[in-house]
């Protein structure tokens, strides 16, 4: 098969670019929001200020002991759909190595556990993000 983009999926992707720093640039400004607004809760962010630039594109939360799988689903009986998990299982517990005998890795399952990844992308509002902060906030206690 050819892996070659049709003619409107290059124009697509061509017309794309012209958002794009438009676009990275809103996402940074709602990640800082959230940033910002969690600093004195329990509920951690992926660190990105020492990023000039970062798409957000996978925002990563946590709260300790919590599980993110549970924080999703609160989130979600508020309508805030989370995006996809990076990991729910890490690598190494992956049925293609259930052969193998891997190490413990305590420090990636816990990340896998308590991970969850809020939703973040330019057609977003300040309001829908104030809404986030709020709702993640009691989701917090």
């Amino acid at each position: 098969g050819s892996y070659r983009l049709s003619e409107f999926n290059a124009r697509l992707g061509l017309e794309s670019f012209k958002n794009l720093d438009s676009e990275i640039k809103t996402r940074m400004y709602f990640a800082s929001i959230l940033n910002d607004g969690l600093l004195n809760s329990s509920v951690r962010i992926s660190s990105f200020s020492h990023l000039e630039s970062f798409s957000c594109y996978k925002l990563i939360c946590s709260i300790e002991n919590t599980s993110g799988a549970e924080i999703e689903s609160k989130l979600k009986e508020h309508s805030i759909y989370c995006g996809g998990a990076v990991y729910r299982k890490g690598c190494h517990m992956q049925p293609v190595f259930a052969d193998i005998k891997a190490p413990r890795l305590p420090n990636t399952e816990k990340f896998c556990y308590e991970h969850f990844c809020v939703p973040l992308h330019s057609g977003l509002s300040e309001s829908d993000i104030q809404r986030l902060l709020s709702v993640l906030l009691i989701c917090n206690n």
